[in-house]
């Protein structure tokens, strides 16, 4: 998994991850195995009008994992359900973390919602979420503690699935 594509500059420099991305899963698919990527707030950000998420979708072949870092699409005021819905069978791992603009221990946050809406919109579409991963995480403790926060995300995992 490609946690990040350092420091890319043009669009050209992101059709490049992407092909570098397409090139690692030609070389793993016969070995049963797939690469990936995961997103950030600059895979959100426009350049040379193009947002570089969607360079990596379009220029990677649908065994390469989106792992879909909801909380920064969220963070820098991208809609993750639109994005979800504009290129279906792309996500198969979501990463799940509170997050909130006022504070990082938010019981219930952007993120959470966000996905909830989306697993909604997959049910009623009745597509299958079976093949995706949860990844729920927490960055940041809050003044109760890391224990503490872990409980919060994992009680905030139960609401999802509810």
């Amino acid at each position: 998994m490609l946690a990040s594509a350092g420091k890319v500059v043009d669009l050209a420099g992101w059709e490049k991850v992407a092909a570098q991305l397409a090139s690692g899963a030609e070389q793993l698919r016969p070995l049963g195995m797939s690469t990936g990527y995961h997103n950030h707030q600059t895979e959100w950000k426009p350049v040379e009008g193009k947002r570089p998420m969607d360079v990596l979708a379009a220029g990677t072949p649908k065994d390469v994992v989106l792992q879909f870092d909801v909380g920064t699409c969220v963070e820098v005021g991208e809609d993750p359900i639109a994005w979800i819905k504009a290129n279906p069978g792309r996500i198969r791992s979501v990463h799940c973390k509170d997050w909130g603009r006022v504070t990082a221990a938010a019981t219930l946050s952007h993120s959470a919602r966000a996905i909830r809406r989306g697993r909604r919109s997959l049910r009623r579409r009745n597509l299958s979420a079976a093949s995706m991963h949860y990844l729920v995480e927490q960055e940041i403790a809050g003044p109760e503690g890391q224990i503490a926060m872990a409980r919060k995300c994992m009680d905030n995992w139960k609401k999802l699935r509810a």
